[in-house]
């Protein structure tokens, strides 16, 4: 998910063409269509974050539907919408981190038996 999100921005920064301003990269004004812009063409880069919302929405999903635990990592449901590209790498870590200890967790029983 890092490495999806920092290539939307990588992309984005170098198209001076069709370069689109991202303050806010998955605040609702650029991951949500509203009424009056229906119709009208929507820059690639904010189509590809509308997509990588998607994304880590399903992925939130997935993680939590192979668990008993309806939220097993306490991540949070959505990504936080008010965070600069910074924020929201930092959340996307916290959100690898918490994968990865978890995963580590599930794998110490095994491992304690195999030794």
């Amino acid at each position: 998910m890092i490495e999806c999100f920092s290539n939307i921005l990588a992309d984005n920064d170098a198209d001076k063409e069709h370069h689109f301003k991202f303050p806010q990269p998955l605040s609702r004004t650029v991951v949500y269509l509203e009424e009056s812009e229906e119709g009208a063409p929507i820059n690639k880069y904010r189509l590809r974050m509308m997509s990588f919302r998607d994304r880590y929405n399903q992925h939130q999903r997935e993680v939590c539907a192979y668990s008993a635990d309806s939220n097993p990592f306490r991540l949070p449901s959505q990504i936080p919408n008010q965070l600069d590209a910074e924020g929201v790498l930092n959340e996307l870590a916290l959100h690898a981190n918490a994968l990865l200890q978890g995963a580590l967790s599930l794998e110490k029983p095994y491992l304690a038996l195999s030794n």
